[in-house]
């Protein structure tokens, strides 16, 4: 992060948002990745750091799912240089609203695992909890 953008936050604040934007995948969870394309929704000026990267193609890295989805690169570099203090606090805002729900959504995967279900390459639904199963 620029040292000019930290000057408008607190040394916390700054941490946290370094922390939040480099933070890496949770069982393919790519949570700045999520932050960064909310912040690029609300925030129009910085949309033009979206690009289009590619088209998802079956692998073992990914999820049946995505298959045919295109999926986005953000330049994170380049934007970095047009965040303001505002954008670093909401970063950090959308981040705590995308992890709440995020445990929200895996403790109900648990608990009513009838209500969420996934295909099998065989077509068959079995609950998503299954998919977190160790070996």
């Amino acid at each position: 992060m620029p040292e000019a953008l930290k000057e408008g936050l607190s040394t916390q604040e700054s941490d946290l948002a370094e922390k939040v934007l480099s933070e890496s995948q949770v069982h393919a969870f790519p949570f700045s990745g999520i932050v960064l394309l909310e912040l690029l929704k609300q925030n129009p000026k910085l949309q033009q750091y979206q690009k289009t990267a590619g088209v998802f193609k079956i692998t073992n890295a990914n999820v049946s799912e995505d298959n045919g989805k295109k999926f986005v690169a953000v330049d994170a570099i380049k934007m970095y240089s047009e965040l303001t203090p505002s954008d670093i606090k909401r970063i950090l805002e959308i981040h705590k609203e995308v992890k709440t729900k995020f445990i929200q959504v895996m403790i109900d995967i648990f608990l009513n695992s009838k209500d969420h279900q996934m295909k099998t390459k065989d077509g068959d639904d079995v609950p998503i909890k299954s998919a977190f199963r160790r070996g």
